[in-house]
C-alpha cells in the first residue's frame, strides 16, 4: 500500500463521516438535495486524488503488507469503536 493511498482512505473516511452526521440530518425532507450534495462530495475528492497523485515522489513509497494491514484495521475500527462507547 502506497502512503498516498493511505491518507486518500483517512480523508473519504473524515468526509464522509461529516456529510453523514453533519450535513444529512440537515436535509431531512429533499431526497434529491442529499443524493447532489453526497455525489458532489464524492467527485470532490476524486478531483482532487487525481489532481495530487503523482505529484509527490514522497506519497508514492510503499509502506510494508503487515503493518498496512493494522494500519487500515485501526483506521477502520476505532471509529466504530468510539461510536459503540457514545
Amino acid at each position: 500500500m502506497r502512503i498516498f493511498s493511505l491518507i486518500q482512505l483517512s480523508a473519504a473516511m473524515i468526509v464522509f463521516g461529516i456529510y453523514f452526521y453533519f450535513i444529512e440530518p440537515l436535509l431531512n425532507e429533499n431526497m434529491w438535495l442529499k443524493l447532489f450534495i453526497f455525489v458532489l462530495v464524492l467527485l470532490t475528492l476524486n478531483y482532487f486524488s487525481k489532481m495530487l497523485e503523482g505529484r509527490f515522489k514522497f506519497l508514492d513509497k510503499r509502506i510494508d503488507n503487515q503493518l498496512s494491514v493494522w494500519i487500515v484495521f485501526f483506521i477502520i475500527f476505532i471509529p466504530l469503536f468510539i461510536g459503540i462507547l457514545n
